[in-house]
C-alpha cells in the first residue's frame, strides 16, 4: 500500500469517527431535550408542603434553637429519627415522610429535624460546628422528643457522620434501644 492510500486511508477513517461523534452528539441532545421537554412526572408533588402532626423547637445545649417535625402517633411502637446530609433540610426526606408514614399508621413515628445553621435551625459559632456537637445536638433531640421507646437512626451524609459519632460516645444505647441505624452516602472517616 503507498503512503497516500494509506493516509487516504486514515483521512476516511477520521472522517467517519466525527461523522460518528457528530450523529452520536445530535442523538444525545435529542434525548437530553425530551428529557427537558417531556412531561414531568414530578411537577404535582407538593415538595416542602407536606404536613406535620407537630412541631417544636428543641433548644442545643449551648443555646442554638433546632426546628424538628414529627409525623404519626406520638405512642407508636417504633420512632425513625431522619438526620439529614450538609446543605440539606429536613425537607430532604420527603419521599421517605410521604411513603413510609400515614395519617393512620399506628407502627411508625417519624421524628425528623434541621440541623443547625439548616434549614429552619438556628447558628451556632464556629466553634462548635464540629460534630461533635451535632451528636449532642442529636442527644437532646432524643432526650425531649423520643425519651424512650425502641428507635431506629437514619442519616444522608453529613448526618451518618453525626449519628456514628453520637454512637461513638453514646455506645450503651445500643443494647436494645436502638434497634437499626441506616446510614446513606456517608463516611466513617
Amino acid at each position: 500500500m503507498s503512503a497516500g492510500k494509506g493516509l487516504g486511508l486514515v483521512a476516511v477513517g477520521l472522517a467517519a469517527a466525527g461523522l460518528g461523534l457528530a450523529v452520536g452528539s445530535v442523538a444525545e441532545r435529542k434525548v437530553v431535550r425530551a428529557r427537558r421537554e417531556g412531561p414531568d412526572r414530578e411537577h404535582d408533588e407538593p415538595f416542602g408542603a407536606l404536613p406535620s402532626d407537630r412541631t417544636a423547637i428543641v433548644v442545643a445545649d449551648d443555646g442554638v434553637k433546632l426546628h424538628l417535625e414529627e409525623v404519626g402517633r406520638p405512642d407508636a411502637p417504633l420512632t425513625a429519627v431522619m438526620v439529614h446530609g450538609l446543605a440539606n433540610t429536613l425537607g430532604c426526606w420527603h419521599y421517605q415522610r410521604r411513603d413510609l408514614v400515614h395519617p393512620d399508621d399506628e407502627d411508625l413515628r417519624m421524628v425528623l429535624y434541621d440541623q443547625r445553621g439548616h434549614g429552619r435551625s438556628g447558628r451556632g459559632t464556629a466553634d462548635n460546628a464540629t460534630l461533635g456537637q451535632l451528636s449532642e445536638d442529636l442527644l437532646r433531640v432524643l432526650e425531649e422528643r423520643v425519651p424512650d421507646g425502641p428507635l431506629v437512626l437514619i442519616g444522608h451524609s453529613l448526618g451518618g457522620m453525626t449519628i456514628l459519632e453520637f454512637l461513638a460516645l453514646r455506645p450503651d444505647l445500643l443494647d436494645g434501644r436502638i434497634l437499626g441505624v441506616g446510614l446513606l452516602s456517608t463516611s466513617s472517616g
